[in-house]
C-alpha cells in the first residue's frame, strides 16, 4: 500500500480510494489554508482551499445533489464555444463567467468540480490533478491507471491563444533538441570559413575561399544528414521519455531542417569573412524568421498544432537556403588557380572546438528548458520559453555584432595590432549595450506585465525575469569578449570555458529546479552567465592586455538607468490610476523610449561609432574584393 498525492491509498489491483471530505484544492500562489473557496456556496462543492507552490492539484468531495456539475460522468476533451454547455454531459460551472470555459482532457467529476471552481476564481490556464476511481475508465480512455493522469483545465477567454500551454511546452522542447542537433551538424564550419576567408583576404589569396566553402558545405551537409536519420529514429523514444505524444511527429518534421540550415550557414560565411553582412542578415535574420512566422501561424491556425509549428521550422530553413544560394552566387570570388595547401585539416581542427563551444552555448540556452520539462510541468516550460524569447534580444544583438567584429579580430591579430583591437572591442561593446541594454532594462521593470500580455501570469514570474535581465545586461556590458578567444585561434580554450559552465549549470539546475521551479532555473542561468563572462574577460586581459571596459560605456549605461527609472515610475502611476495590464506596459515602454533617446542625444554619440555602421553596409571603393553589390 502506498500513499498517492491525489488523496486516497493505493492497493494492488484496486482503484484508489476517493478523497477524504474537505480535501484541499490547490494552485500556485500564496497560502490561505482553511478558507472556503470564494466561489463555493455549499460544503459539498469544494471544501477547503489551500494555495501552495509546485504542481497544481485539484480534488474534492463529490458535488452535492443538484449542483451544476453533479451530472459529470465521462469527462474528456470536448471542444466548445465560449459559454456553451458542451457535450457528453460536460456542463459549465455556475461560477464561470460568460466567455470562460473549462476544457477537460481526462479526469473524474469530483476532481473536475473542484478544479473548475479554482479556475473560475484564479483564471488559471491549467491544472494537474491525480484522478480517482480510474480503473473502470482506464481501458475506455486509454489511461494507465498506474501512472499520474493530467487534467488539463483551461480557463480561456474566447479568441485568446492558438495553442494549448502544454503544446507550447512541447514545441519548446522540440526546438531545444533541434537547435542542439543543428549545432552539431554544422560542426562550427561556418565560423571556420569566416576566419579563413578573413585571413585569405589579408594575404590577398582569394582563390582559396571557394575551396574552404565547398569543403565545409559538403562536410556539414553530410553530417547533418546523418544526424537527421538518427533523430528520426530516436523521436518515438524521446516522446515517451518526455511523456509528450506530439513530440515524435513534430521532431521528425523539424529534423528535416538540419541539413538545409547547415549548408545555408556555410554559404553565407564567406561574405562575413569579407566584412559584408547583407547575405547573412537577409538569409538568416530576415527570410528565415519571416517564413517561419507566416508558415507557423498558417499551419497552427489550420489545426496542425505542434506538427504545424515544426513544419514552419523546416519551411523557414528551405527559404534561408534558397536565399543563401542566390547571395553566394553574387560573390565575385576569383576562380583562378589557388594554392594547394591542405584545406580540410586546418578547417576541421579549428572548427571542431568551435562546435563544442557553440554546443555549450546552446546547452546553456536550452538545458534549463529541457530540465524544466523533465522535472516540472509543461506549463512551466511554456512560461520559461516565453521568458527566454523575450530575453533573446541580447543574444540577437550579440550575434550581429560578432559577425561584424570577428573578421577584424582575425586580421588585427595577424598584424599584431592589439591597440587597434582594443578600440574595436570597446566600440563593439558600446554598441551592444546601446542596442541590447534598452530592451533588457525595459523588461527588467515591466517583466511581469509583459508576461501578463501573453496570458502567462503564474505567481513568482517577476523575480526570474528580473534576475535574467540583470544577467544579460552584464553579458552585454562585456561585449563580444568570447569571440576574441575564438578568432585568435584559441577556440579550444573557449570550449573548455563553456564546458565547465554547462556542468555548473546542470548541477545548479538539478539542485534548484525541483525546489524553486522557474526561479531556480533563472538563478542557475544567471550565475553561469555572469561567471563565464568574468572568466573570459580575465583570460583576454592575460593574453592580450585588452578589455571591453571604457569610460565610453558611461553614456549608454546612464541612459539605460535613467530610462528604467522613468519607466518604473510611470508604470506604477498608470497601474494605480488605470489598472489593467496592457496600458501600464505600453505607456511605460513609451516613457522608457522617450527618456532613453533624450539622454543619449543630450550626452552625444561618439564619432567612432560609425565604424560599425559602415561595417553593416560597406560598399563602393572601400569594398574589399569579393564584396556583394
Amino acid at each position: 500500500m502506498d500513499r498517492r498525492p491525489g488523496g486516497g491509498t493505493r492497493r494492488p489491483g484496486l482503484a484508489p480510494a476517493p478523497p477524504s471530505p474537505g480535501r484541499p484544492c490547490s494552485w500556485g500562489g500564496r497560502e490561505t489554508e482553511g478558507a472556503r473557496h470564494p466561489n463555493s456556496d455549499s460544503a459539498g462543492e469544494a471544501g477547503i482551499v489551500r494555495r501552495g507552490s509546485g504542481p497544481v492539484l485539484a480534488s474534492a468531495r463529490r458535488p452535492a445533489e443538484g449542483s451544476a456539475l453533479g451530472h459529470l460522468e465521462d469527462p474528456h476533451l470536448v471542444p466548445r464555444q465560449a459559454g456553451q454547455a458542451g457535450r457528453a454531459g460536460v456542463g459549465a460551472h455556475p461560477s464561470l463567467s460568460p466567455g470562460v470555459v473549462a476544457t477537460v482532457e481526462v479526469g473524474l467529476s469530483a476532481d473536475l468540480h473542484a478544479a473548475a471552481a479554482c479556475v473560475a476564481h484564479e483564471r488559471t490556464v491549467g491544472l494537474e490533478c491525480f484522478g480517482h476511481d480510474l480503473l473502470p475508465l482506464g481501458p475506455r480512455l486509454g489511461v494507465d491507471v498506474e501512472q499520474r493522469v493530467e487534467l488539463e483545465v483551461g480557463a480561456e477567454r474566447e479568441g485568446v491563444g492558438i495553442v494549448r500551454p502544454t503544446a507550447l511546452g512541447t514545441y519548446y522542447e522540440l526546438a531545444a533538441l533541434v537547435t542542439l542537433c543543428a549545432l552539431v551538424g554544422v560542426l562550427g564550419l561556418d565560423v571556420g570559413v569566416v576566419r579563413f576567408t578573413a585571413l585569405a583576404a589579408e594575404r590577398s589569396d582569394l582563390t582559396s575561399i571557394r575551396r574552404y566553402t565547398r569543403t565545409a558545405g559538403v562536410v556539414a551537409g553530410v553530417l547533418s544528414g546523418v544526424i537527421l536519420v538518427a533523430l528520426w529514429a530516436a523521436a518515438p523514444g524521446l516522446a515517451r521519455m518526455y511523456e509528450q505524444p506530439d513530440l515524435s511527429g513534430g521532431l521528425r518534421i523539424a529534423a528535416l531542417s538540419l541539413p538545409l540550415m547547415a549548408v545555408a550557414y556555410v554559404l553565407v560565411a564567406p561574405s562575413k569573412g569579407l566584412k559584408s553582412m547583407r547575405p547573412m542578415v537577409l538569409a538568416t535574420q530576415v527570410v528565415h524568421p519571416g517564413v517561419q512566422l507566416v508558415a507557423t501561424l498558417a499551419l497552427v491556425l489550420a489545426g496542425l498544432g505542434v506538427a504545424g509549428a515544426a513544419a514552419g521550422l523546416t519551411l523557414a530553413a528551405a527559404g534561408a537556403l534558397a536565399t543563401a544560394l542566390v547571395m553566394h552566387r553574387r560573390l565575385r570570388l576569383s576562380t583562378g588557380a589557388s594554392s594547394r595547401e591542405p584545406v580540410i585539416g586546418p578547417l576541421v581542427r579549428f572548427s571542431a572546438p568551435v562546435t563544442g563551444m557553440n554546443l555549450m552555448d546552446a546547452a546553456l540556452l536550452w538545458l534549463d528548458t529541457l530540465l524544466l520539462g523533465a522535472l516540472r510541468s509543461g506549463r512551466e516550460v511554456a512560461v520559461y520559453g516565453i521568458v527566454v524569447r523575450l530575453l533573446a534580444i541580447a543574444p540577437a544583438v550579440m550575434f550581429t555584432v560578432v559577425q561584424i567584429f570577428g573578421p577584424f579580430v582575425a586580421q588585427l591579430l595577424a598584424r599584431g595590432d592589439t591597440r587597434r583591437l582594443q578600440e574595436v572591442l570597446r566600440t563593439a561593446t558600446r554598441w551592444t549595450v546601446l542596442l541590447a541594454g534598452a530592451p533588457l532594462a525595459l523588461l527588467l521593470v515591466t517583466g511581469s506585465g509583459v508576461l501578463a500580455v501573453f496570458h502567462q501570469t503564474p505567481s513568482g514570474t517577476a523575480a526570474p525575469v528580473a534576475i535574467l535581465s540583470i544577467a544579460f545586461l552584464f553579458d552585454a556590458a562585456t561585449g563580444p569578449i568570447g569571440h576574441v578567444l575564438t578568432m585568435s585561434g584559441r577556440s579550444s580554450l573557449n570550449f573548455a570555458d563553456n564546458a565547465v559552465a554547462v556542468v555548473v549549470n546542470v548541477g545548479m539546475n538539478l539542485l534548484l529546479i525541483p525546489r524553486l521551479g522557474l526561479l531556480g532555473a533563472a538563478i542557475s542561468w544567471a550565475a553561469v552567465i555572469v561567471g563565464l563572462n568574468v572568466v573570459r574577460t580575465l583570460q583576454v586581459w592575460a593574453l592580450f592586455r585588452i578589455s571591453p571596459f571604457s569610460w565610453s560605456l558611461a553614456k549608454p549605461l546612464a541612459a539605460v538607468v535613467t530610462a528604467a527609472a522613468a519607466a518604473a515610475a510611470v508604470r506604477a502611476w498608470v497601474g494605480a490610476m488605470l489598472g489593467g495590464t496592457v496600458a501600464p506596459v505600453l505607456i511605460a515602454a513609451a516613457a522608457f523610449a522617450a527618456a532613453y533617446v533624450s539622454v543619449l542625444l543630450a550626452l552625444g554619440i561618439p564619432r567612432d561609432d560609425r565604424l560599425l555602421i559602415r561595417a553593416f553596409g560597406r560598399r563602393g571603393r572601400a569594398d574589399p574584393p569579393g564584396a556583394v553589390r
